[in-house]
């Protein structure tokens, strides 16, 4: 009988390791099919919080020159045209879902309509492809960027960040020559 249970207990042995080895291969595999469903889901084009400054209610734009923004017009059609009649501008940079960038969506909705009447405000969406060459030409790496220009069309303030209301008010009266 030594020998039967000897021959079972090879053969249970000999069970056990592809059973083993079964569970090795489904844990592994799991863990495979978490990490593409992971990477799916993280890569999923989500879209983006519905906030903008024209959802924030922002008063038209029109500058002292009466520029204003006309249907189909491009954020560096609009910046072309007010530096080269010299009027004060900012020029604001941002997208619609970086956690800064709403911050400063909501700063700018509320303390710009102040100034509308002193400086032009070009609203930049980085992520729309329209603006890859004005992003270039401004030299705008990070958002939310805000950028001043004088009555010269000189840049006068290049802001990286979100900045606390009354800093932006301060600069605003600057931009506006209140300051």
């Amino acid at each position: 009988m030594p020998k039967n249970r000897l021959q079972a207990q090879e053969s249970q042995a000999e069970d056990k390791p592809p059973n083993r080895r079964w569970i090795q291969i489904t844990i592994v595999a799991g863990v495979a099919l978490l990490a593409v469903a992971i990477l799916l889901f993280k890569n999923q084009s989500a879209d983006p919080p519905a906030v903008s400054l024209a959802d924030l209610q922002m008063p038209a734009d029109e500058g002292a020159d009466g520029t204003t923004t006309e249907p189909g017009d491009l954020p560096q059609q609009r910046w072309e045209r007010l530096l080269a009649a010299g009027q004060p501008t900012l020029a604001f940079f941002h997208s619609n879902n970086c956690v800064e960038c709403t911050k400063m969506i909501e700063i700018v909705a509320d303390v710009y309509p102040e100034f509308q009447d002193s400086v032009a405000l070009v609203d930049v969406d980085v992520y729309d492809p329209q603006n890859r060459a004005l992003l270039q030409q401004a030299r705008v790496q990070y958002i939310p960027t805000l950028i001043f220009y004088n009555t010269s069309g000189e840049e006068s303030e290049f802001v990286v960040g979100a900045i606390p209301r009354q800093r932006f008010r301060f600069l605003m009266r600057q931009a506006a020559g209140e300051e």
